[in-house]
């Protein structure tokens, strides 16, 4: 091998002194570096462009070249070069990761507190000796959430601060972030995860934890709203970031118009901001979506839009009144985008945001804007259009803040029910509610699991509507061992504020809904304290296939029975369930329940000896013989009680039942919805009482004779 290679070397020898001549040619500085600065990759081109001259050599010439040592110090300048390069690289990675270690600290600073519009710190606060706190920050460094974060963003530094660490309280800055946002350390302590803060374009808000978390890959459009806005260059735009936004029911899709020629305008000495920017802020808090922002006044004209004004979009919907268009082919986009349609104006009153009495209430939040004083200013600082009417507020954070806090003006009105049930009954509702638009504020939510926060709504299946009245005016002290607790102030938690609720009946939602709120504004309406599931008493024994046999069948103590077959989310099984819990209680006190057991069976379960069933709930009247079942009647559902009652006292042949044991069937479900049921003097039989009558007077006696 070797001496065919020699052989070959021999004979290209001339032409490979010319390649090198020709390099060579190429610069004598290049050729004075001694060929060594030239790469594998340049040799190997100008081989080529060397071919192209008549003049080539086969690749295999110069990598026989390179097997002999020909290119010896080519191969030993060159990684020495590369090594060279690699060190630079190296010193410039470490010194951006030292740079990026100088923006994480454990103390505020005072330049995180300087107004400054391009200052942005995420300030994470959180309690070492909470677990559930440590192994939220523990992930953090796990996932190198930080690490990401200060790559991503140059501008952004992270300010991390135990609050039960010493050095903590000798800082008065790092109480002062929370002082501004006005939040409690006990609160910090109190809560699963670390409370974070955001400070971006002079304001600063409270952030949520599962951003840097659970939900990161939804921080940058977080990030994004408070810190800066996109661009809209088009109407394809317009309509694509409407898609991209407008999700639910309370996202909203703000644009702001741009004059290009306005000069800005300072405010007061405190903070070096304009009119636009003030504005932005506080528009801020009204989105959980970056805002959007046109430069182009000719695009501006063709969307209908003015300059220095604020439009908000909002999700057509079955609460703004496009329900009768949502299943239709149209594509709500494009048609807002052209047309305009479901948009509010917003528009700044320049005159009291640069006034004295603006300056001085943002001096009292050392000149940053936060949420509540967006929320305290935006009304009085904003004209509106309210060219979209809602039937409620969708805006379930809102609700849930004037919850906690009591800031409502007015009793709030709160409704759940999915959008699939929602969107049917959202007729009735509006022709109810809106003769009390000036009486209640009316809030609705699709969403269960936000529901469910502050409310059990399970009672009954979602085609129910759980609708609940909340006067914040009125508090319910809590009671202790001692008794009633007197100073009832939201900061010693002592009350609740009074609730009150009613069943609301899919078939007569216009009919339930005035009647309680009439009731409410008549004073007859009932507290109610039910916050979580609660259990209604009963004496009806669950049952399955596997059981069947035992519990019944071979039981020798059962002659008769009922059996009731349920299915689980069925609105009309739930409903007689509870008035089958009523009649065996009603049994036991009357002496009848051994007699006549109850049974409860999921339609789930096969049982040979009862048949298929076809639906749900059936009840029925079982007789057995011995190990056998000789007869098996069908029975009309308890929420229809005189049939119900009359056919049982038929087949069981039980004496006088239908005189001692009468259901009405609504109030019973009423008194178990207020929870009087529970009361230790709940007299189940209340609903047998007859009501007395009016006397009559003389005048009706006479008439009566």
């Amino acid at each position: 091998m070797k001496q065919l290679l020699r052989n070959n070397l021999a004979q290209q020898q001339t032409s490979l002194n010319q390649l090198y001549s020709n390099i060579s040619k190429q610069g004598v500085k290049e050729s004075n570096k001694g060929f060594s600065q030239l790469s594998r990759r340049q040799i190997l081109t100008r081989q080529r462009s060397h071919n192209q001259n008549q003049q080539g050599h086969s690749y295999k010439q110069l990598i026989s070249l390179l097997l002999l040592g020909g290119c010896t110090m080519t191969m030993q300048s060159y990684f020495p070069a590369k090594n060279r390069l690699s060190s630079l690289a190296q010193a410039e990675q470490d010194n951006t990761t030292q740079q990026q270690l100088e923006r994480v600290s454990s103390q505020v600073r005072e330049e995180h507190l300087q107004l400054n519009s391009k200052v942005q710190v995420l300030f994470i606060y959180y309690d070492s000796r909470q677990a559930l706190q440590r192994e939220f920050m523990h992930d953090i460094e796990v996932k190198s959430i930080v690490e990401k974060l200060l790559k991503k963003y140059p501008n952004l530094s992270i300010v991390k601060l135990d609050v039960n660490d010493p050095s903590f309280a000798e800082n008065n800055l790092n109480q002062e972030v929370i002082n501004v946002v006005e939040y409690g350390n006990n609160k910090i302590s109190n809560k699963k995860k670390p409370t974070i803060f955001l400070r971006a374009d002079d304001r600063i808000v409270k952030f949520k934890a599962n951003y840097l978390n659970k939900n990161y890959d939804q921080f940058n459009t977080a990030f994004q709203k408070e810190s800066s806005f996109y661009i809209i260059k088009s109407v394809k735009d317009l309509a694509e970031r409407l898609n991209q936004f407008n999700k639910s029911l309370n996202d909203t899709t703000i644009v702001y118009v741009h004059d290009p020629s306005k000069a800005t305008t300072p405010t007061d000495g405190t903070s070096n901001v304009d009119t636009k920017q003030i504005s932005f802020r506080l528009m801020r808090q009204e989105t959980e979506n970056p805002i959007l922002q046109i430069n182009d006044l000719e695009l501006a004209q063709k969307l209908n839009m003015q300059p220095g004004k604020f439009y908000c979009y909002f999700k057509p919907s079955f609460i703004n009144g496009y329900e009768q268009y949502i299943d239709k082919d149209i594509n709500f986009c494009y048609l807002q985008a052209y047309e305009g349609i479901c948009r509010d104006e917003f528009q700044i009153n320049e005159e009291k945001v640069q006034s004295e009495e603006f300056s001085n209430h943002l001096k009292r939040y050392r000149g940053f804007q936060t949420e509540k004083f967006a929320i305290q200013n935006f009304d009085q600082y904003f004209t509106r259009t309210f060219t979209v009417e809602f039937v409620f507020n969708p805006n379930f954070s809102e609700f849930k803040r004037k919850f906690k806090t009591g800031t409502s003006q007015k009793p709030m009105i709160f409704i759940y029910s999915p959008a699939m049930y929602m969107s049917r009954y959202i007729g009735e509702f509006k022709q109810v509610l809106q003769n009390y638009t000036e009486v209640f504020d009316v809030y609705y939510t699709e969403d269960h699991n936000e529901a469910q926060q502050l409310f059990y709504t399970k009672e009954f299946p979602d085609i129910f509507p759980y609708v609940a009245i909340v006067d914040t005016k009125k508090k319910k002290g809590l009671k202790s061992s001692a008794g009633t607790l007197h100073e009832l102030t939201l900061e010693n938690n002592n009350f609740y504020f009074q609730k009150y609720r009613e069943i609301i009946f899919f078939n007569d939602i216009q009919k339930n809904v005035n009647k309680l709120i009439d009731k409410f504004l008549d004073g007859e309406a009932h507290h109610y304290y039910q916050s979580q599931r609660m259990n209604q008493e009963t004496r009806v024994k669950k049952i399955c296939s596997a059981n069947f046999e035992q519990q019944i069948l071979k039981n020798p103590k059962i002659e008769q029975c009922i059996v009731e077959v349920f299915k689980h989310d069925c609105p009309s099984c739930a409903f007689n369930g509870k008035v089958f819990n009523v009649f065996s209680r009603k049994l036991e006190k009357h002496g009848y329940l051994n007699k006549l057991p109850l049974y409860r069976l999921s339609i789930d379960n096969k049982v040979p000896q009862l048949g298929n069933f076809g639906y749900s709930p059936i009840y029925m009247y079982v007789r057995k013989r011995g190990n056998e079942i000789v007869e098996i009647k069908t029975l009309d559902p308890p929420q229809r009680p005189e049939e119900f009652l009359k056919q049982i006292e038929e087949h069981s042949k039980l004496k006088g039942l239908t005189e001692k044991i009468k259901i009405k069937a609504r109030d019973q479900i009423i008194k178990h919805i207020r929870l009087e049921d529970l009361d230790e003097n709940f007299d189940i039989d209340f609903d047998t009482v007859e009501e007395p009558q009016p006397e009559l007077q003389p005048t009706e006696q006479a008439q009566k004779a």
